[in-house]
């Protein structure tokens, strides 16, 4: 019989050490795998919170502040024009606008309630959800404002991606009322909204218009609003609270006032009695020597040079700035129209059709001739 090699025990012996040897090293594998896997997934992700916290702070710091608070405007009162008696030559009051978000408009339709058991969207069952209300939004504000341009307003509700749409401005208080209504009734200040703002009015309409001169929505751009501007604007104030998710403001301990800064009332040394008298008689003397391009007049005290009155030709009312009431100037725009029907077009010839518009309607009613 053949002896087995002495070292056949050892080997046998051997092989639980090398097993446990091969789970050690695939152990040891393993956890440096995972430790240098570890390490490389949690590199970049301390890298990307380096680049929020620190480097781009401020970005996302602003982001944050945008999407939580709600930082709303608040109007200076204009200061008041008066003459030497204290008449009110110029006014501001408060007026509105209604102001149209289309996209949260789009959001207010729940897609929850129009999903199958699956999950699976109906989008035509949705959109004419959406449509039907677009259409119900439309009808409410046709019936406040019979005047208003369906097509238009139609337009503006289908821009999916807009958030800011001026449907009507300078909404007297008592129009204003009958939206805020229809608003609350309808459950649709999510998307449709009042904003305060304030209008020039000329109690005296055309008298001392190129004295005064006139405000658009800029500010002051001619005669005494423009050249006393930064005295009569005022300082705009802020109310910043925070909001909800729904756009809703949430008052808190953090909300902050800022109280708007009046303008100054200005105070004339013209008198509006002689002012009329003298728009009067300057206006028989054009009419009595046929002036065709007007004339001026000026009168003034003889003890302090104080100027009484200050009457120019043409006038216009600054209530309505862009109506031309001059029938010399009509007469030459009327001739000058063509040429600058034609300016428009060449300027726009390059411009995509959408880009394009209408100039006229898109001036508005202030730009209407």
């Amino acid at each position: 019989m053949q002896n087995r090699p002495n070292w056949e025990p050892e080997r046998r012996n051997s092989r639980p050490d090398r097993n446990r040897q091969s789970k050690r090293l695939v152990f040891r594998r393993s956890l440096f795998l995972m430790l240098v896997c570890g390490v490389g997934l949690f590199i970049p992700l301390v890298i990307q919170l380096w680049n929020i916290s620190i480097r781009d702070h401020d970005f996302y710091q602003q982001r944050a502040a945008q999407q939580q608070l709600m930082d709303v405007s608040v109007s200076a009162h204009r200061g008041d024009i008066r003459d030497a008696n204290g008449e009110v030559l110029a006014m501001s009051a408060t007026v509105y606008e209604l102001i149209l978000a289309p996209k949260d408009l789009m959001n207010s339709v729940d897609q929850d309630d129009f999903e199958d058991e699956d999950g699976n969207l109906d989008e035509a069952a949705w959109q004419a959800a959406v449509d039907d209300l677009r259409e119900e939004i439309v009808d409410g504000l046709v019936a406040i404002r019979p005047d208003l341009d369906r097509a238009d307003l139609e337009r503006r509700m289908a821009k999916e991606n807009s958030q800011y749409e001026v449907l009507l401005r300078d909404l007297e208080e008592e129009e204003a009322q009958a939206i805020r209504a229809f608003i609350e009734e309808n459950h649709t200040g999510y998307y449709l909204y009042l904003t305060p703002g304030t209008k020039r009015y000329y109690p005296f309409g055309a008298l001392a218009s190129q004295v005064l001169g006139f405000v658009n929505s800029e500010g002051g751009v001619y005669g005494l609003e423009a050249g006393y501007e930064d005295l009569l604007k005022g300082i705009p104030g802020r109310v910043v609270t925070g909001r909800t998710a729904e756009n809703d403001e949430l008052y808190n301990s953090y909300s902050n006032y800022i109280d708007a800064v009046n303008g100054y009332d200005l105070t004339l040394t013209i008198d509006s009695t002689i002012q009329s008298y003298a728009e009067q008689i300057l206006e028989k003397g054009i009419a009595a020597y046929d002036v065709q391009n007007g004339g001026f007049c000026l009168v003034m005290s003889p003890k302090t040079g104080a100027v009484l009155g200050m009457a120019s030709s043409p006038e216009f009312d600054p209530n309505n700035y862009s109506l031309v009431t001059d029938s010399i100037l009509q007469g030459e725009i009327q001739t000058d129209v063509p040429a600058i029907y034609e300016q428009l077009k060449a300027e726009n010839a390059q411009k995509p059709a959408e880009e394009q518009g209408d100039p006229v309607a898109e001036q508005g009613p202030e730009g209407a001739l």
